[in-house]
């Protein structure tokens, strides 16, 4: 840095003056007319990540050389104060602009501007690039090779680098199905609606630029729920108060911009949408890298935004390899397929170059940092990064490594995450038998009846709150994404009965170490559970979503256990499992029940202040119960992490009205509480219908709702659009569950 800004201030002399001078002149008014970027320069590119480039620390909102000129090549966001970097992707006259800049200035040149400007001139008609990647150009167009790595110069040097990015493409044959399988998933929580799952990938796609696909998908469930509670979209992405006004500019029927963030779209819904928008081609760091491009400086690992040259080679490179892997039979049955499209191959290389670089880096910043071609020194923000001081050899390092490194078929399955990996990994779950409550007074004999009497109670009520696909038809017009329902005995204050765990996915709140579920997400969860409690006149209403955290969890906040056995709990297993508890606690475990899931139970010690028992003894008596309930099966894992959840009971002798689930309704706000009670309208004739026909049949006591005045019928066609979900992008933005349309 201190080299820059001794090229910036050193002030020609003699004759070298004379001509700047000169030039300078003559260069002005060419500057006035054309230095101004393009009126859209902002809205197509991502700022520059302060802790990967120099210039954008040191000249950024908090750089110690902000309001200071920049150097050329760069660009401040007149709002924020960011710094972008200015390549060709500026229009022509950007482009004249800054070849006067050049001329005129010379910035980068400690000959004086008219060395520059003497090589400049010549080339005025062409693109004149003013970027860090100027030397990859450069180089490029030497070769012919417009917008090609360093190095790239000949066709030979293109078909050896297309080679290479063949093998790294057939290694990653797992992940060819990524955008399909991602966006397959994301559509059927949707409940089958392509405008609503659209809406998502757009959010994801906004949200998508130096963000890991978990983060990713949470951003986007976190934007996505924010703007169903009727909340401001704030707190989600890297820049996350600029990408808050984007997201705020797609859910009032704005488009989406940026070349990758499109393509990362399209991407996905080609899948949803056959033919309905040209298909490009997604490029990110890891493209870039299984590439071969570099930083500029320092040759370390491409970290930055590819420019439009990089991009388009890119593209080319992309299709270049589908089409040699199309023409070779052996590949093609291989992957067990009689073509591939550009995505599926870009989709491979992305997870085999992660893999790649993600192994291969540490060894190779080990030796680095041994050797002394790299430092590690503080950021001023508490943690560090690194320095390179001899670029040649630190290149020569980390690219042995990368190249050296095979990735397993494990480290690809766990490349392999995508975005219904992420939706599955935030589903809450919501826990609920069809039982009414022991305080309700209503059906009480059932609780005496054989299993199978209440099964079929459950099976019958879960006709009225699940679509054709096993969907939660209460969290489905709340507008959450919704997965299938998992159906797994359900167990409350000592007893056990059939039960279901409704599924929505939910966003974490902001921060490292926070285990909460963001505000808005929590207030959707909350209202639809009110709602099943009201509906099924429930004793409590509860839902708890675990977190996988990236690092370990203190055992003290370890509140939350899974009970990995490959699938749902049987019956006996269940009231095994629940006595195991009920021992080990006598005086808590009956607040402690075993939670079904998919893959077997959890459990939750929701509030220590309530139960009486702290997360370590808590760990502890979970522990000593599995293997009570499961003893010497080796195929039994448990799982330690955190949660967060909610518990709320009613006691219908003081509240026959459900006064205590109306209360926390009307907390929630207007637009929730009369969601529920419209909800309520039209499933709770249904319902009572059900409990109706039981109770004839079977002689057990029918106990009207004490509220009256839903047991009226609805028409089919009323029913649909009662349930069907008020989406805050319909009828041009309007935001909030009541808009547009009502009951």
């Amino acid at each position: 840095m201190a080299s820059l800004m001794q090229t910036q201030q050193q002030p020609p002399s003699g004759l070298m003056q004379w001509l700047g001078r000169g030039v300078e002149s003559m260069v002005t008014p060419i500057l006035s007319a054309f230095q101004s970027l393009p009126s859209t320069f902002f809205d197509v590119r991502q700022p520059l990540d302060p802790s990967a480039d120099p210039v954008a620390r040191d000249w950024g909102p908090r750089g110690e050389l902000s309001g200071t000129r920049l150097p050329q090549g760069y660009a401040k966001h007149p709002t924020t104060g960011l710094i972008y970097s200015v390549d060709e992707s500026t229009d022509r006259l950007g482009r004249l602009g800054s070849a006067a800049g050049l001329m005129a200035g010379g910035f980068m040149d400690p000959l004086g501007g008219a060395a520059t400007a003497l090589m400049a001139a010549p080339r005025l008609l062409d693109p004149v690039v003013a970027s860090p990647n100027v030397v990859a150009a450069n180089a490029a167009r030497a070769g012919k090779l417009r917008g090609a790595p360093p190095g790239i110069t000949t066709p030979s040097r293109l078909k050896g680098l297309t080679k290479r990015m063949m093998d790294r493409t057939m290694e990653g044959a797992p992940l060819k199905d990524w955008y399909e399988e991602g966006a397959e998933a994301v559509h059927a929580a949707s409940g089958q609606r392509p405008e609503a799952t659209e809406k998502f990938f757009e959010l994801g796609s906004l949200y998508s630029p130096q963000r890991r696909v978990p983060d990713n998908v949470n951003d986007a469930i976190g934007a996505y729920n924010q703007a169903l509670a009727g909340d401001p979209v704030r707190g989600f992405g890297f820049f996350h108060n600029v990408m808050s006004e984007g997201a705020e500019g797609l859910l009032q029927g704005g488009n989406l911009t940026g070349r990758k963030r499109g393509n990362f779209l399209t991407d996905h819904m080609q899948y949803i949408r056959p033919g309905s928008k040209d298909y490009g081609h997604t490029v990110d760091i890891w493209d870039m890298r299984s590439g071969e491009f570099v930083e500029p400086g320092t040759l370390g690992p491409f970290k930055g935004t590819p420019t439009p040259a990089q991009y388009d080679f890119m593209e080319q490179q992309g299709a270049a390899v589908t089409d040699a892997i199309n023409r070779n039979p052996a590949f093609l049955e291989e992957l067990d397929v009689t073509k591939l499209t550009p995505t599926q191959t870009q989709a491979m290389r992305w997870g085999s170059t992660k893999v790649r670089y993600e192994k291969g880096l540490p060894p190779a910043r080990k030796e680095a940092l041994e050797r002394g071609y790299i430092e590690k020194v503080p950021d001023g923000k508490g943690k560090f990064r690194y320095e390179v001081r001899d670029p040649q050899n630190w290149s020569r390092t980390w690219q042995k490594y990368v190249r050296a490194y095979t990735p397993s078929a494990e480290e690809l399955q766990d490349a392999s995450f995508h975005f219904g990996t992420g939706l599955n990994r935030a589903y809450a779950q919501q826990s609920y038998e069809t039982i009414p409550g022991l305080t309700s007074g209503h059906l009480p004999e059932m609780f005496d009846a054989p299993m199978e009497a209440r099964q079929a109670y459950h099976e019958a009520v879960n006709r009225v709150l699940l679509d054709p696909q096993g969907r939660d038809l209460i969290n489905d017009a709340f507008g959450l994404l919704t997965g299938q329902s998992v159906h797994a005995p359900g167990a409350f204050q000592g007893a056990t009965n059939p039960g279901t765990q409704a599924l929505a996915a939910v966003a974490k709140a902001k921060g490292e170490g926070v285990w909460e579920v963001e505000a808005s997400s929590r207030k959707l969860l909350e209202a639809a559970e009110l709602t099943r409690g009201l509906l099924l006149r429930q004793d409590a209403v509860a839902w708890h979503r675990p977190f996988v955290p990236k690092t370990p969890i203190r055992l003290a906040d370890r509140n939350f256990a899974a009970v990995d056995i490959g699938r749902t709990l049987a019956d006996a297993e269940t009231v095994r499992l629940y006595n195991a508890i009920l021992e080990e606690l006598p005086k808590a475990g009956g607040m402690l029940p075993p939670i079904g899931s998919a893959r077997g139970a959890r459990f939750y010690n929701f509030d220590t202040t309530v139960t009486g028992v702290d997360n370590k003894k808590f760990q502890k008596a979970v522990n000593r119960a599995v293997q009570k309930a499961f003893p010497g099966d080796q195929d039994v894992g448990i799982m330690q992490g955190s949660a967060d959840g909610y518990f709320l009971q009613n006691d219908w002798i003081e509240a026959p009205n459900g006064e205590h689930y109306n209360a926390a309704l009307e907390r929630l706000g207007p637009d929730l509480a009369e969601r529920a009670h419209q909800l309520q309208s039209v499933l709770g004739p249904e319902i009572e219908k059900v409990s109706r026909g039981f109770a004839d049949r079977a002689g057990w006591t029918y106990r009207p709702p004490g509220s009256g005045g839903n047991l009226q019928r609805l028409t089919k066609a009323r029913r649909q659009s009662v349930l069907a979900p008020r989406y805050p992008w319909a009828g041009g933005g309007s935001r909030g569950l009541l808009q547009p349309g009502g009951p």
